[in-house]
């Protein structure tokens, strides 16, 4: 069998089979991998730039001496070059997924038994006022180590009135276990349209968020955090389609970093309200990383932590932070929906008298709650959509008048228009 093998010029080989543990060809995107970089060429041209120094001399044909031939140009028609159908990112498997280059580089912290007490007395600290919500966020960090490449349903917010309490220490010694699957941002990438920061990471610390609380990047970080796949979009690269294994912890010093509408099931917020702990205590947690702790927290995550009662795409705790949160990043409108559906009963009853009704159009609701009219309708009907409120347009006894369903929304989100007339020309007007 190894006499069968063909015979290659040893020059040509070693040239050839080197640049083979460098580069890779992407059939389905018709271009080129760095493997040392992570990175696709921009082209052909580039590519034969960055190679153009890799020569050797061959025979030429007829055995009448020796010529220089460039080692990228025949590595691209060379037979055994290296070759994928495409990328994958898929942490914890092989090399090659189903003849796809798995990107995923390994842990950045080998997993060993040893001592965890500092980290486990920095989570005790930050979440001493909140312990049950403390558990909840032990089972965050340790599922997705335990299942390798899991993408979680939610996102964590820590914030605190002041700097140095040790909200970064937890990202930072997360991301020693990730290594090079880690990424650590601010608030100008999340904003920015270029996103290489997310590509191939599975743990990314988002620091000192200082107000990201316009529906717009609301919308656009909600999509993060749940996405299975995105566009990837680097500078001066070519733009591909890649799977999304990251999870987020956003550390900032204020109240209102985010966005959040009061239905919201994505973010676990949790203020830290104790006083900064002494310089001592974070010396201790500091040369604890330093000797080795990430590998005795992997070990523990993995070993220590029981997440079978974890669900990866449940929603978050509903925390008092968050409920604060909420608070201060609504719109007065917003406000206003948010009380429309926290009383209906009274508004119902105010409106209706002793009749049994669900039913109210906006107007009528606007008129309750904003005497003042700051508000407009039109907002006011958004904002109760937001809220997840069934609407119809329904020819009623009064003439068409679009109804919001406020009370029992439950039995009328998915009931005929036919069935909301009824209802409402009997038990409002009736």
């Amino acid at each position: 069998a190894f006499n069968a093998l063909p015979t290659e010029q040893f020059s040509s080989a070693k040239e050839l089979w080197a640049l083979n543990e460098e580069v890779a060809f992407i059939t389905q995107l018709h271009t080129l991998y760095d493997i040392r970089t992570r990175s696709l060429f921009q082209g052909k041209q580039q590519f034969q730039m960055t190679f153009a120094n890799r020569t050797y001399e061959i025979i030429k044909a007829g055995g009448d001496g020796t010529k220089t031939a460039h080692a990228p140009d025949e590595w691209l028609r060379w037979k055994s070059r290296r070759e994928y159908s495409d990328l994958i990112y898929m942490p914890g498997e092989d090399l090659t997924v189903s003849d796809k280059l798995n990107t995923w580089q390994g842990w950045g912290a080998i997993p060993e038994k040893g001592n965890v007490s500092p980290f486990k007395d920095l989570i005790d600290y930050l979440f001493s006022n909140d312990p049950e919500t403390g558990k909840w966020f032990w089972q965050w960090i340790a599922y997705p180590l335990q299942h390798p490449g899991s993408k979680l349903a939610t996102a964590v917010v820590l914030h605190s009135n002041g700097h140095g309490v040790g909200k970064t220490f937890v990202g930072d010694i997360m991301g020693t276990i990730y290594g090079e699957n880690y990424s650590q941002i601010g608030q100008d990438e999340l904003q920015s349209s270029f996103n290489g920061w997310a590509v191939d990471k599975q743990f990314i610390l988002g620091e000192e968020i200082t107000g990201l609380n316009s529906r717009k990047d609301a919308d656009r970080i909600k999509n993060m955090i749940t996405q299975k796949t995105f566009m990837v979009n680097k500078k001066y690269e070519p733009t591909y389609q890649t799977n999304d294994r990251a999870n987020y912890l956003f550390t900032s010093n204020h109240p209102d970093a985010f966005f959040l509408e009061p239905n919201d099931r994505r973010f676990m917020v949790h203020e830290i309200t104790q006083p900064k702990k002494p310089r001592r205590f974070y010396r201790r947690i500091g040369d604890w990383q330093k000797d080795g702790g990430a590998s005795y927290l992997h070990h523990y995550l993995l070993n220590e932590i029981d997440t079978s009662s974890f669900d990866q795409y449940g929603p978050a705790p509903f925390t008092v932070a968050k409920e604060s949160m909420i608070a201060l990043s609504n719109s007065h409108t917003g406000q206003l929906a948010q009380e429309i559906i926290e009383n209906a009963d009274n508004f119902l009853s105010r409106h209706w008298g002793h009749k049994r009704c669900d039913f109210a159009a906006v107007n009528e609701l606007l008129a309750m709650v904003d005497p003042d009219g700051r508000s407009s309708a039109v907002a006011l009907g958004k904002a109760l959509k937001r809220l997840g409120v069934p609407h119809k347009l329904v020819k009623t006894c009064d003439g068409s008048k679009r109804l919001q369903a406020i009370r029992n929304q439950d039995s009328w989100i998915n009931a005929a228009s036919a069935e909301w007339r009824e209802a409402y020309d009997a038990g409002c007007k009736g």
